[in-house]
């Protein structure tokens, strides 16, 4: 998308949880084209601790009929297939040190019960930016979804934007 719809030019990532791991991904596919990047309870690598998480039986299901069915606190159960979980491996950013030149903002929740607040201090650890700042949201959680932490968010953004023009 960023090829084929994005027009040239300097472009900011924001990404929430998984969108967070995309981010991530995308600039190391494209660094010439990203400027900075926000991460909002950015949770790479998360497939490696679903993998680890999964029981025997849950391994066996997903080996046997391709996928599990895991609880989900946010509504349906989530659908964890052995596509995903192969994807992850093979997409795995916090296994190695990059070295960035584009600044980096990571928002995250402290009371974040799905990815926990010390991934943002993974994340400036292995993705070594000469501007990385983590912003801790003491009472948020995983979705930073209330109005006060949308405000926040946009407020991160827009100094982001600020900072690469």
């Amino acid at each position: 998308m960023l090829d084929q719809v994005v027009p040239p030019g300097d472009v900011l990532l924001v990404g929430s949880s998984m969108g967070g791991w995309i981010s991530l991904l995308l600039f190391l596919e494209r660094p010439e084209r990203i400027k900075g990047l926000v991460g909002i309870a950015a949770a790479p690598d998360f497939t490696i601790s679903i993998e680890r998480a999964l029981s025997e039986a849950q391994r066996q299901e997903v080996e046997h009929q391709g996928f599990v069915e895991a609880p989900s606190a946010y509504g349906p159960p989530y659908i964890i297939t052995k596509k995903l979980i192969e994807d992850g491996r093979a997409r795995c950013v916090l296994n190695r040190t990059h070295s960035v030149n584009i600044p980096i903002t990571l928002l995250h929740g402290r009371l974040d019960q799905d990815v926990p607040w010390q991934t943002a201090e993974h994340i400036t650890r292995q993705f070594q930016a000469p501007k990385t700042r983590i912003v801790y949201i003491e009472d948020g959680e995983h979705r930073l979804s209330r109005p006060e932490d949308i405000d926040r968010i946009c407020a991160e953004v827009a100094v982001m934007s600020d900072c690469v023009k």
